[in-house]
């Protein structure tokens, strides 16, 4: 039983709990840590990170490059299947039904949430607030984006 007395809220991540694409982002990470850096093992360290602070850590030695990765990543984005995790539509009308807030908190950048809106135009109705990484100062996993979506 939930205890209504105090506030009630869900903290969704994006990539791999709302939308499936958890498994398309490691083939393109992959892609381009082994084209760029030589090592495509990096790819499972950048997952869950704002692209500013992907770059600053891992790509940092060439960043005459980033204009060339950004470009190729926005470009598989506005390809990339973004179907539903299974169930997740029925979670969040469950959610709310017992009068549960729901956000998104993700690391995903505005631009990215506009392809999300496009695949899925009721997206938005379906949280309270929707975070990207524009919204907060440090990525995940530090805890200023969950901090900001409890506020």
């Amino acid at each position: 039983m939930i205890d209504k007395t105090k506030p009630i809220a869900a903290l969704f991540d994006l990539d791999g709990v709302v939308i499936d694409t958890e498994s398309q982002y490691s083939v393109i990470w992959k892609q381009i840590c082994k084209e760029y850096l030589g090592d495509e093992s990096i790819a499972e360290k950048v997952k869950g990170n704002t692209l500013v602070h992907i770059y600053e850590e891992f790509f940092y030695g060439i960043k005459e490059k980033l204009p060339e990765i950004t470009k190729k990543l926005r470009a598989f984005e506005a390809e990339i299947k973004m179907e539903y995790i299974p169930g997740i539509k029925d979670f969040l009308a469950e959610l709310r039904a017992a009068g549960i807030k729901t956000a998104v908190v993700t690391s995903s950048s505005s631009d990215k949430m506009k392809n999300v809106f496009r695949n899925h135009p009721e997206f938005p109705a379906l949280f309270d607030t929707i975070l990207t990484a524009e919204m907060f100062a440090k990525s995940k996993p530090a805890p200023d984006p969950y901090l900001l979506g409890a506020h």
